[in-house]
């Protein structure tokens, strides 16, 4: 636990991640860097952004079920949006820098103060980060150890507080 938010250490595609999971999210970010057996996140998020590669994009569209909602390109990473229902577009003239900027400008887009970010991935931990700095709570997962211990680490250095080590399952 890191403040509200959760941490997970292990697969983010099975049940035991998923159990851990609010079920009223308002978004879920999936950074470019996780392999995709997510499907079950449009049952959990009201909106879901993938972030791609270039060349990683339109197959991973093409192979979804779930309802595609719209596009974003940004230098060198692509954004697929997801939802049931009609959801507000990003601006496609948007000077965003990074992922951290892509994953800032969703955030304010798709959610409020207080509302849940799901984000399986924790890539360099910049969804946790914009969430702190924007006070939604995020749920977060990584399957590497070590990728868990940097985030967490960065989380205490910008925030100064403690994680706090739980076991949600015992």
């Amino acid at each position: 636990m890191l403040k509200h938010h959760l941490i997970y250490c292990g697969k983010t595609d099975g049940e035991e991640y998923r159990d851990c999971l609010p079920s009223n999210a308002a978004l879920a970010i999936v950074p470019p860097q996780t392999a995709w057996s997510h499907d079950y996140l449009i049952n959990e998020a009201k909106v879901v952004a993938v972030l791609r590669s270039q060349g990683d994009i339109l197959s991973f569209c093409r192979s979804q079920q779930m309802p595609f909602r719209g596009e974003l390109l940004n230098n060198e990473l692509y954004l697929a949006l997801f939802s049931h229902q009609p959801i507000a577009l990003p601006h496609q003239s948007l000077a965003i820098e990074g992922i951290e900027g892509i994953v800032t400008y969703l955030i304010s887009l798709y959610t409020k103060p207080g509302h849940f970010v799901l984000n399986p991935g924790l890539g360099n931990g910049e969804v946790l980060m914009a969430c702190e700095r924007m006070e939604r709570i995020c749920f977060a997962g990584e399957e590497r150890r070590e990728g868990v211990i940097r985030t967490i680490d960065r989380w205490q250095r910008w925030s100064g507080k403690a994680a706090e080590k739980t076991d949600l399952l015992g």
